[in-house]
């Protein structure tokens, strides 16, 4: 899959120490679903035909494949000519069979923060700031190949322990979100082109990742009779979020910031000191304007010659002063079958008109 003719291939490892799929279940694939969300898990579907017959039939097989287990490891790399793009490394979560006009097993899971979100923890941080908190964190699970990468804000809270000790009341993943959303952080989980391993990146959403990840090529809506997207609709919601405080006046991805129409009391400011309540307060604000608008659009893979990511920047041009420059993908659903791979996806940015007369490019994202 998905065949020559696209120079597209995937791959499937899968089992307690991931291994390429039998040429049983190879034989039997029918489609894969990944879905990268810049606010949760990238989730996956594998789908199976379960072919057809009594007891012992290939449905039957497969469903009881112990490389498909519960919790089994999946990893989905896709290539473009020589170069491996890892697009999800987790587990599963779910299986279903189903008998209907079209007989499948499909596979359901998600990425590593599945494991993240299993247990409720109460714990002390004390004398630690939120930076310091999430490295303690992640340095938990570096034994499902997760490697912190944390960016320490540009305020940092760092609270006495005879006036405020931080606790956590949730699970990991829980907390680190809580602690990425006081100072408009992300937590993100990225394959890395080690294929075990997983960068768990803690830090600022725009230009994700130290250094940060150069913009994808840009998505041509019209130029020159170029056009690399099926179809691509732009959305300006005003009043998409409440706004605490003035967003910061500073050099983004949109030439026109939002102007604060709603308010929002602030809450959970006990104990803090006045320069840490502004801090928290800013984060909210600034996070109120990612969404102010919104694109949605359907990509052919091979036609576009890269594959989008979330949580990356990416260009967009010929769709007029106001909508063109950069944005950030949001989510992005990737459908890969025989003989093709499409995406689904959603670009963000806080206001309209670029701040990028010239576009930059870069290589295949991975």
């Amino acid at each position: 899959m998905t065949g020559a003719h696209t120079g597209i291939q995937i791959q499937i490892l899968l089992g307690a120490f991931p291994r390429p799929m039998s040429e049983p279940l190879t034989a039997a694939l029918l489609r894969v679903e990944v879905t990268e969300n810049s606010n949760g898990p990238t989730g996956f579907q594998i789908v199976f035909d379960a072919g057809r017959g009594g007891p012992g039939h290939l449905g039957d097989g497969i469903i009881g494949s112990a490389s498909l287990a519960p919790f089994s490891r999946v990893i989905i790399i896709v290539r473009m000519g020589l170069l491996p793009v890892v697009l999800v490394r987790g587990v599963i979560t779910h299986r279903q069979l189903v008998y209907d006009q079209t007989d499948v097993v499909a596979v359901t899971g998600e990425d590593m923060t599945v494991m993240m979100d299993l247990a409720e923890r109460v714990v002390a941080h004390p004398a630690m700031g939120e930076a310091a908190i999430a490295t303690e964190i992640l340095t938990r699970y570096s034994d499902y190949g997760i490697v912190p990468q944390v960016v320490t804000p540009t305020f940092v809270d760092q609270p006495v322990p005879a006036e405020r000790v931080p606790v956590q009341h949730s699970t990991d993943l829980a907390y680190l979100r809580l602690l990425a959303a006081r100072v408009h952080h992300v937590f993100a989980l990225i394959p890395s082109p080690a294929i075990g391993s997983s960068i768990g990146y803690w830090g600022p959403a725009v230009g994700l990742g130290r250094p940060p990840l150069p913009p994808l090529p840009p998505l041509s809506v019209q130029t020159d009779g170029a056009r690399d997207v099926r179809s691509l609709t732009f959305e300006h919601a005003t009043l998409a979020m409440p706004i605490l405080a003035a967003p910061l006046a500073v050099p983004g991805l949109a030439a026109r910031i939002e102007v604060a129409r709603r308010t929002l009391q602030a809450q959970h400011t006990g104990g803090l000191t006045a320069a840490a309540a502004r801090a928290r307060a800013q984060a909210t604000a600034d996070a109120s304007t990612d969404r102010v608008v919104t694109a949605t659009g359907e990509l052919d893979v091979a036609g576009y010659g890269s594959i989008l990511r979330s949580h990356r920047l990416v260009g967009v041009r010929g769709a007029g002063p106001s909508c063109d420059g950069l944005y950030q993908v949001d989510t992005v659903t990737h459908l890969i079958e025989q003989g093709g791979y499409r995406q689904k996806f959603t670009l963000v940015r806080p206001g309209v008109g670029t701040t990028a007369p010239v576009l930059p490019t870069s290589p295949l994202g991975g």
